[in-house]
């Protein structure tokens, strides 16, 4: 599902320029409800239908996500391209209060209805955001937006192709998945880890921490989101740097954890980590790639994430397997997070040697 969500970043503003934000939020929120609804209702029976739920579930479930979460970042940059990092900052901080709430929420729901409870409740808030979808604002008149969607795609072909030639643009995209090939590791495995030796913590105690991971996050993205809004926006990639950085060595050595509070003290450090990502990743894009090109080039960003997230979590699942503990998972985790902080350290020079210009001076409007 989440690399769906992902890989399809490509696609969506083509559909942006031909359908409207609006209509794609939408279409995004109707096909999640009907993914998670699928699911629920393949989900009964003695043989719960496996293809069934992989369709409803990864393939349907992860579209819709995709469609609304990339429309939702890239609807900043046309209306709020002089505050896009507090702008960003503020619309990710709404995720991010999902995932502090949710473990609970779907631990009480699953506990009295079981797992295919949690599907129908998941389609009915799918519907719920359909609502919020149509607030999305559309600015030209019929005949105008027919000759804007003609001329987006001549741009849009044009401005693919000079992507494709920047190395600036490739190096965003690849330290972009290898980031996202550990991303959702920590948050998906923590709670297990938190259950085996030797921690050996109850079902309450390991869903907290993937809600101390949201509270976290939460305060970062919109800290960051506030701190990258001002003069200090120069400093966007350089945050993201030191976080991968200090994230992937602090996840490395979870190995020697012995104690509860020391993961709930690395869930607190890994909500950190990625919410600075959460509310600078597309800033950074935005800065280096310029407000023309910031939607394809958030696209393909996204599109390598999504990449990564059908080979990571397949690996991760399989390395956890064959060692029996998450010890080697969790260090694999911590190694690409460290990998791909590396190729971006100097990215600043690249890019001046690439265009000429400074990336900006000290705003973030002066690369558009």
């Amino acid at each position: 599902m989440l690399g769906t969500q992902l890989i399809i970043g490509p696609m969506i503003p083509f559909l942006c320029s031909t359908l409207g934000f609006c209509t794609v939020s939408i279409l995004g929120s109707v096909t999640a409800a009907v993914g998670f609804f699928l699911s629920w209702a393949w989900s009964w029976g003695e043989a719960p239908s496996f293809t069934g739920f992989l369709v409803g579930f990864g393939l349907l479930v992860g579209v819709g996500f995709g469609l609304m979460f990339t429309v939702s970042i890239i609807i900043l940059g046309k209306f709020f391209a002089s505050n896009l990092p507090f702008a960003t900052g503020l619309a990710v901080t709404g995720s991010a209060l999902g995932s502090l709430a949710t473990p609970k929420v779907l631990g009480w729901i699953v506990g009295y209805y079981g797992w295919q409870g949690s599907m129908l409740f998941l389609s009915g808030c799918c519907i719920v955001s359909i609502g919020f979808g149509a607030l999305y604002r559309e600015c030209p008149t019929r005949v105008e937006k027919v000759c804007k969607v003609l001329a987006d795609r001549k741009s849009d072909t044009t401005l693919l192709k000079e992507l494709v030639k920047s190395p600036t643009c490739w190096i965003l995209c690849v330290t972009g998945g290898l980031g996202a090939l550990g991303y959702f590791m920590p948050s998906a495995f923590i709670a297990d880890r938190a259950m085996a030796p030797p921690f050996n913590a109850t079902w309450d105690q390991a869903t907290w921490l993937p809600a101390i991971i949201g509270g976290s996050n939460t305060l970062a993205r919109f800290g960051f989101g506030i701190l990258a809004n001002s003069d200090r926006a120069v400093y966007s990639l350089m945050l993201i740097n030191v976080a991968l950085t200090l994230g992937g060595f602090v996840t490395m050595m979870t190995v020697y954890a012995t104690k509860y509070w020391m993961l709930a003290l690395y869930a607190a450090l890994y909500g950190q980590m990625i919410g600075v990502l959460a509310s600078l990743r597309s800033v950074v894009v935005y800065q280096y790639m310029g407000k023309e090109k910031y939607s394809l080039a958030f696209g393909l960003n996204i599109f390598f994430m999504g990449i990564s997230l059908y080979c990571g979590n397949a690996f991760a699942g399989w390395l956890n397997d064959t060692t029996g503990n998450m010890d080697s998972t969790f260090q694999y985790v911590g190694a690409f997070f460290i990998l791909s902080a590396l190729p971006c350290y100097p990215l600043r020079w690249i890019h001046e040697w690439e265009t000429g210009r400074p990336v900006f001076s000290s705003a973030l409007g002066s690369n558009s």
